[in-house]
């Protein structure tokens, strides 16, 4: 239950993220750490691309990689799958957002529980100068 739990979570901030890439090729990456059912802290990190409407990349939850693959449709909602490193679904998503400022959806695991989620949007900055 703790990993359906942490995948949800970071799922939760990754789309976030993708949801504020826009439609030109965007890369991707995103790191943040939580404390994990007993307290101790997990790394989780995403690096992938955004291209059009198409998100790809892999999520690592304390050193375990899955791939990501999903849509972004033109009203900012998302949708898609997770798989293990064997390439077998463990997972779809969706989310919208819910005005500028938030964004809520699913995570449900493949023949599973399905996860509520809600997070805060932020815009991203800018590194150039």
């Amino acid at each position: 239950m703790r990993t359906l739990t942490r995948t949800s979570w970071l799922w939760s901030a990754l789309i976030a993220t993708v949801a504020l890439a826009g439609n030109t090729s965007t890369p991707i990456s995103y790191s943040t750490t939580f404390a994990d059912g007993n307290g101790a802290q997990k790394s989780i990190t995403f690096n992938g691309a955004v291209s059009g409407t198409s998100l790809a990349g892999t999520l690592s939850i304390a050193d375990v990689a899955q791939q990501v693959h999903g849509t972004i449709a033109s009203d900012g909602s998302v949708a898609g799958t997770l798989a293990g490193s064997d390439g077998k679904q463990i997972g779809t998503f969706s989310g919208k957002p819910n005005g500028p400022n938030s964004m809520s959806g699913t995570y449900t695991v493949t023949g599973g529980q399905t996860f509520p989620w809600s997070v805060p949007l932020r815009v991203p900055t800018s590194s150039s100068p």
